[in-house]
């Protein structure tokens, strides 16, 4: 199956709009959903959830810029049967020669190090800004929900390994 760009934009107020639609005039993979009002992430996540046709669906949050790597890193962590859930590990692109820096980066590499040993003992449950999952996983996520990384994570079938890190 080829791939597809879902873009939800909910409530905008900016260009995004504008923007994703001249992506759809030379790129037919991407498809755009409009929402008048702004319903919040759990409803974008919902449409996303109920329209997607593959197999392996891939959350990318709008402040995140991915590497060109790292959706085939993401996704081919899903190739092992037994693993349902795959998050990527952020990197600040904050200089590190100022205080400020330095403190985003240690933090994110604090939080890089924690979800390791959190996996590795079985006791991760949130994901991160960037996260993959295997369709079934979750079909649906509450209206409301806050953190909705935390919700699929906590929810992922018992006896689907994690795979925190790519």
């Amino acid at each position: 199956m080829e791939s597809e760009v879902l873009v939800v934009c909910s409530g905008c107020t900016d260009n995004t709009v504008e923007s994703v639609q001249a992506h759809t005039k030379f790129d037919k993979r991407v498809r755009l959903h409009v929402e008048k009002e702004r319903l919040g992430k759990a409803s974008a996540i919902n449409h996303i959830l109920s329209n997607a046709k593959g197999n392996i669906i891939l959350f990318v949050s709008a402040d995140t810029s991915p590497s060109k790597a790292c959706f085939t890193r993401l996704t081919s962590k899903l190739n092992t049967s037994n693993v349902g859930l795959v998050c990527g590990n952020p990197i600040p692109v904050n200089r590190t020669n100022s205080l400020v820096g330095k403190l985003v980066h240690l933090l994110w590499r604090l939080h890089g190090e924690v979800f390791l040993q959190l996996n590795d003992a079985g006791l991760a449950r949130h994901a991160t800004e960037i996260f993959c999952i295997r369709r079934g996983i979750v079909d649906e996520i509450p209206a409301g929900t806050v953190n909705d990384d935390a919700y699929v994570a906590l929810i992922e079938e018992e006896g689907v390994a994690r795979e925190v890190r790519s």
